[in-house]
């Protein structure tokens, strides 16, 4: 998100949009964010997600 976006409430806006769609649809709203993306994950947990697996992709690079 922009920095012009943020602390106004779009992620939130987003997010509640499309749980709403998912739920109406009969299904279950997932979301992906990386460990270290605190801000997005207080974000979903803000919003009712609680962490559901704790992968973490590993590379050898």
């Amino acid at each position: 998100m922009t920095p012009k976006c943020r602390q106004r409430g779009v992620g939130k806006a987003l997010i509640s949009r499309w749980v709403k769609e998912a739920e109406e649809r009969g299904r279950i709203a997932r979301y992906r964010a990386n460990r270290e993306n605190i801000a997005s994950r207080r974000l979903c947990e803000s919003l009712g997600f609680v962490a559901h697996s704790h992968i973490q992709i590993l590379a050898k690079l």
